[in-house]
């Protein structure tokens, strides 16, 4: 029989007469209905002894005494749950006084690159999945309606100025840029290989340096950001005989210079794509592919990231280089410390730092 249901019960008769049931049984403890796959009982509330609370169990059937272990169980599991919060009072205090002071030294340690990375990395991230317009493609939009169409410094410093107010488009920026250039002017490239094209910033860097037979070629994985930047190496007024974009991965690319293309070696390579964790993979790619001969210049950039360690190491302890680090500071980060390896390959001869 179905038990009713309690709406309002005077304390003064709960506590000196027990309720029965329209059966004429008085619930003592959990009490359970019998019969069809519903259960329904009665648990007195230890903190208001004087109501009693109606919980339902659904697919449950009360048979040969289930009902002594469900009641067990659930008196198990409340002296666990109160055990489980007795312990994290005592511990949390605990682990804010040892944690605090860990986690304030990060913060002041590394706030800097917090601020960068949200600033230049997660806004562009929220603002792509917003928009769904890539920051390269924002800020070529920028420089469409804001420099002056056929002058590469104008493109140039119009990018900065979007860097600086808006995002970080590129890895390079002024102060790395001056290495960039001093570097390309000392060299004087006839054929030049950039991996990592990115906004183009860089490309039209090296590109107004080079003299009218030489020629850039750069490489990009992604084809969407290879457009972009073609584009704006456009409207900086170079031409398409000064330079050639190539959309792909390195290790699908690279192999084709020799036969597709009739390069033969170049001069001067910037290893620009990502952090540096790809720059020990792209430079033994152009060994085994024969690119670079004996004076071949190798410039790679953000070399002091972590994904960068391996490619030091291994540079730095092989005889066919001849290494030099200039350091610098992040791009449009004049706090965050960061540096560019320079590498000229020698077929023998001892390296040096």
């Amino acid at each position: 029989m179905r038990l009713p249901f309690i709406h309002k019960i005077n304390p003064i008769s709960a506590c000196s007469c027990r309720r029965r049931d329209l059966s004429g049984q008085t619930p003592r403890g959990p009490l359970l209905q019998k019969g069809g796959a519903r259960g329904r009982f009665w648990m007195r509330c230890r903190t208001r002894p004087t109501i009693y609370r109606r919980f339902t169990v659904k697919s449950l059937r009360v048979k040969n005494g289930h009902s002594g272990k469900l009641t067990k169980a659930l008196q198990g599991i409340r002296k666990d749950k109160g055990s489980l919060v007795q312990n994290m009072k005592v511990w949390l205090p605990v682990l804010a006084v040892v944690l605090l002071p860990v986690c304030s030294a990060l913060v002041s340690h590394y706030h800097r690159w917090l601020i960068h990375f949200y600033r230049h990395r997660f806004l562009s991230w929220l603002r792509t999945c917003l928009t769904g317009i890539s920051g390269e493609e924002r800020a070529f939009r920028y420089v469409l309606m804001n420099s002056t169409h056929g002058k590469p410094e104008s493109v140039l410093s119009t990018l900065d100025e979007w860097c600086c107010k808006y995002e970080c488009v590129t890895d390079t920026g002024p102060e790395k840029g001056q290495i960039l250039d001093s570097v390309v002017r000392r060299v004087v490239p006839v054929s030049v290989l950039q991996l990592g094209m990115g906004c183009g910033y860089s490309a039209i860097r090296i590109a107004r340096l080079l003299t009218p037979r030489a020629k850039l070629y750069t490489l990009e994985q992604d084809p969407r950001i290879a457009e972009v930047a073609e584009e704006m190496m456009l409207v900086a007024g170079l031409k398409h005989t000064q330079f050639q974009v190539i959309a792909g991965p390195p290790t699908e690319t690279i192999p084709r210079f020799k036969p597709s293309l009739g390069v033969e070696r170049f001069d001067f390579v910037f290893l620009s794509q990502g952090q540096g964790e790809n720059h020990l993979r792209d430079l033994c790619l152009l060994e085994k592919e024969g690119l670079l001969s004996e004076g071949s210049v190798i410039l790679a950039n953000s070399v002091t990231h972590a994904g960068a360690a391996g490619f030091l190491s291994s540079v730095r302890r092989d005889p066919r280089y001849h290494t030099s680090f200039h350091p610098c500071s992040a791009p449009y980060g004049k706090d965050i410390t960061d540096g560019m390896e320079e590498l000229v390959f020698q077929k023998e001869g001892g390296g040096g730092n």
